[in-house]
């Protein structure tokens, strides 16, 4: 599918104060939407509406060095799935806060450059996952970048950015499920009472998103 996303990043003292220092401050806005995403069960020749965003705010420091820039950033961030009522997947809105280190190399000052971003997500809110599998449920998520960008002489910026992002959410089945899926018994013939296997009480989801993006835009 098409995802549509953007990317703002802006430096609030860098033109205000002449202390790098103080122009290393940074807050960044990322921000997306899947186009023409579709579900379709496997079997069943039914197709799913299907809709993803996502949104992540973020306040950091990258410390100049030369053409070198260091640090970090720390935000709260929500991946939302909203998907047709069906009987395998609810939808989701998670909820998460992001933190890890960035570092940014000016190869050809003002024209290319390289950035690497790595960040740990903590989720601490589900969505409608938490009614399906139970408010005990957890996680965590990690998510990587690389990002080529510069300018061109005419005024134009451009960027290329690699994204991968992955989630691990050991989810706890909820009351409903146990009550459904819990203890069964089975009477032999010689009368005695033979417990079958329980089911876990828990299941293991991982999801993996890679996304290449492109973008430009107009120097001022």
């Amino acid at each position: 599918y098409f995802d549509f996303g953007w990317h703002l990043l802006i430096r609030p003292a860098a033109r205000r104060s002449p202390r790098p220092s103080i122009q290393a401050i940074a807050v960044q806005i990322d921000g997306g939407s899947g186009i023409g995403l579709e579900v379709e069960p496997e079997g069943t020749g039914i197709s799913l509406q299907t809709n993803t965003w996502r949104l992540l705010g973020q306040f950091g420091y990258l410390y100049p060095i030369d053409r070198l820039q260091v640090g970090g950033l720390v935000g709260v961030g929500v991946d939302v799935l909203s998907i047709d009522l069906n009987s395998v997947l609810p939808s989701s809105r998670i909820v998460y806060v992001r933190l890890g280190p960035a570092m940014a190399y000016d190869i050809v000052p003002s024209f290319f450059g390289f950035r690497a971003d790595f960040g740990l997500r903590v989720p601490f809110a589900f969505g409608s996952l938490e009614d399906a599998y139970g408010s005990d449920s957890s996680g965590v998520g990690l998510d990587a970048a690389v990002t080529f960008d510069g300018r061109l002489k005419a005024g134009f910026t451009y960027a290329f950015r690699f994204i991968w992002e992955y989630y691990n959410l050991p989810l706890h089945l909820g009351v409903l499920q146990l009550a459904l899926h819990g203890l069964q018994h089975e009477r032999p013939r010689n009368g005695q009472r033979r417990q079958r296997h329980r089911p876990r009480d828990h299941l293991s989801a991982s999801i993996r998103l890679v996304l290449v993006a492109v973008g430009g835009g107009v120097l001022r």
